[in-house]
């Protein structure tokens, strides 16, 4: 793939690289140095705009590069949320019934609390659309989550508990798989049988556990989990910070089952795998 790309780059007087989120890629300290190496036998023709969270080793590696940096200042995120959270209001069905004093209400609310979190707010959008009565909704607002952590650890919780084991399965999978997954794909997983053993007296897999509409992974894990739409989409994280927060040992609040070990998800995904073929 770098020798095709560089192929392509040859064919062309200027070339421009886009990436965005470099931080989000596991390994972006190769990407950088790929990057490096592409700048060397391309000069001045090529152009690379770089996208990241503050990050140390990034920074370091972009340096060496003679990158320049522009600043998205919080007061830039922020305006961008008013707009958002504004647009919102008036295009969802879901508030469209309420009147202007709740809208005022929930835009006062959320903007001032946002603090440049786009996430935050889009996740207590969602929360607050569900909210059915005036009442409901003012009593919702008087009770938002502070974080994106304490956000995500409140939709872990209002998962029934007999799907909890389900949705962290499918999570798991979703954090930690090499390929994309389609629902149809990654609602199998719920009929392996993990205790199974060869010459025991169990099946390795049981399609009675398996859901009848794979699509109702979405409802199950929801917030957490997004879809690329068809009848069998491919389902993903999200964000990628559901799964930062899946993988932080630091944070309390959060049922305990529901903290993600790269090497441990690695071995259960492999012994499913195993057990399925």
């Amino acid at each position: 793939l770098e020798k095709t790309l560089c192929n392509l780059l040859a064919l062309f007087n200027q070339v421009y690289i886009i990436l965005d989120a470099l931080d989000e890629c596991s390994g972006y300290l190769r990407v950088l140095k790929w990057l490096k190496e592409l700048l060397v036998q391309s000069g001045l023709k090529l152009h690379i705009l770089v996208t990241t969270r503050p990050q140390e080793s990034i920074r370091r590696e972009l340096d060496i590069m003679g990158s320049e940096y522009l600043s998205l200042h919080e007061q830039h995120a922020n305006d961008d949320i008013a707009f958002y959270i504004q647009t919102t209001l008036k295009t969802q069905t879901s508030f469209s019934s309420m009147d202007q004093s709740l809208h005022q209400n929930i835009f006062r609310t959320l903007n001032d609390l946002a603090e440049g979190m786009f996430r935050w707010v889009a996740l207590q959008l969602e929360e607050l659309s569900t909210c059915y009565s005036d009442g409901d909704l003012e009593g919702q607002l008087g009770r938002l989550p502070a974080t994106l952590d304490e956000t995500y650890s409140r939709i872990i919780e209002k998962i029934p508990k007999r799907l909890q084991e389900d949705a962290l399965k499918f999570l798991e999978w979703l954090a930690f798989s090499f390929e994309p997954l389609t629902s149809r794909e990654l609602v199998q997983i719920i009929g392996i049988n993990m205790d199974y053993k060869i010459g025991g007296t169990t099946s390795p897999f049981n399609s009675r556990n398996v859901y009848r509409d794979p699509n109702d992974i979405v409802s199950v894990c929801s917030g957490l989990v997004l879809h690329s739409g068809g009848e069998y989409y491919k389902i993903k994280l999200a964000h990628f910070s559901v799964k930062e927060y899946l993988m932080d040992s630091s944070i309390g609040g959060r049922p305990s089952s529901f903290h993600l070990e790269k090497q441990l998800s690695h071995s259960h995904i492999t012994k499913m795998c195993l057990i399925y073929l």
